[in-house]
């Protein structure tokens, strides 16, 4: 497959590539040490926002520990590792919980305000239906079948 391009050209674009990738990871890396600085900043934000958030994570990190040792090692690691990933999801969750589960809980409660009223009634009779009632459904049933048009 010849691209019409010689040697030289060809080298030249691939190096080009590359350079333009090594800019672009250069670029996310110098973002995500910027982020990682603020991580900090971001928890704290979460803990102002709602601070059972940060408390359920670490239980969640602890029951991994309780579950199994290498898992436990591994769940820290990646935490510390996307640190500023996790703190932002943190926010977003804080956020929601803040939003969102104030009025969960108001509905809760609402609803286990609104108890219905009820009497239980003893000795009430259930007619059953006739026997040739259930017969003639039970043929109806039978008939309604579509075998017939495919014959």
């Amino acid at each position: 497959m010849n691209s019409g391009r010689n040697v030289f050209q060809r080298i030249l674009g691939s190096l080009a590539l590359l350079t333009i990738v090594a800019l672009v990871f250069y670029l996310f890396f110098q973002i995500y040490k910027l982020l990682y600085l603020l991580s900090p900043v971001f928890l704290l934000i979460a803990v102002i926002l709602y601070p059972k958030v940060i408390l359920h994570h670490l239980k969640v990190i602890q029951r991994t520990f309780q579950a199994s040792l290498f898992g436990g090692l591994l769940t820290l690691g990646l935490q510390v590792i996307a640190l500023p990933m996790v703190a932002i999801g943190l926010i977003f969750k804080a956020w929601a919980y803040r939003k969102f589960g104030n009025l969960q809980e108001e509905a809760n409660q609402a609803q286990e305000n609104q108890y219905s009223q009820y009497e239980e009634v003893g000795g009430m009779n259930v007619e059953t239906p006739n026997k040739t009632e259930m017969r003639r459904k039970e043929s109806e049933k039978l008939l309604s079948t579509y075998d017939d048009l495919f014959e």
